[in-house]
């Protein structure tokens, strides 16, 4: 965000606050809906969801208000959806969820390889850029960049398939 307008890197945290919101309805509520066989709540959230995000971008643009609006309106509408999506998910538990700190720290721990590993392929994707402008130009790297949108497509379609899946994987309690 160094060096950027202010507009972008307010940009940058709004957006980061509604990826994180998505994230968490994602992995909480959306998981034990699966889990359960309750997808029609999963349906209830997106369909409370769309409908604040779809008003919401047609009252910033008939405003003729800045793109960050944008950013609000799709953090507020995520947010809505967590709150929604966990308030119900807990009433299908068994035992109340409980926040343990050494099984946090433990997650953490195991997890930051890959943060790490997500980071380094982020800034190797932006040194390649860099390199490849000087050598053979924009155009190259235009083609560059959307052959790694096409791969980026591709492993979004195997996650896809891996998420279908987990329900049915997670509900064998010896797995």
């Amino acid at each position: 965000a160094q060096g950027q307008p202010r507009e972008v890197v307010i940009g940058l945290i709004l957006s980061t606050i509604s990826i994180v919101a998505t994230c968490a309805s994602s992995a909480g509520g959306t998981t034990i809906f699966q889990i359960k066989g309750r997808f029609g709540w999963t349906i209830v959230n997106a369909a409370v969801q769309a409908p604040i995000w779809i008003v919401s971008v047609l009252i910033i643009v008939a405003a003729h208000l800045s793109v960050l609006y944008v950013f609000v309106a799709l953090g507020f509408a995520s947010v809505v959806g967590t709150i929604i999506s966990l308030t119900t998910a807990r009433r299908l538990l068994d035992h109340p969820p409980d926040f343990d700190l050494s099984i946090a720290r433990l997650l953490l721990r195991q997890g930051a390889p890959l943060g790490v590993a997500a980071m380094l392929a982020a800034v190797y994707y932006k040194v390649d850029t860099v390199i490849l402008s000087s050598i053979a130009g924009s155009v190259a790297v235009g083609l560059y960049g959307a052959s790694y949108r096409f791969i980026d497509q591709v492993r979004q379609f195997a996650s896809f398939v891996g998420i279908a899946y987990h329900p049915i994987f997670s509900r064998e309690s010896q797995n």
